[in-house]
């Protein structure tokens, strides 16, 4: 992927980068990366359900 198609996808909403950070420590399920989502960011940025 060069670096333009890269661009497209940027800036990240607060939300998908919480994602990315929970997958940062690991492989997890849909669940856990809400509960480390709401861990790490006091609820602010919580992905739902829809949005895994």
């Amino acid at each position: 992927m060069s670096e333009r198609e890269v661009d497209a996808f940027l800036p990240l909403r607060a939300v998908e980068f919480q994602i990315v950070l929970s997958f940062s420590e690991g492989d997890k399920h849909g669940y856990a990366i809400i509960q480390d989502a709401r861990d790490r960011g006091g609820g602010a940025a919580v992905p739902g359900l829809a949005t895994l």
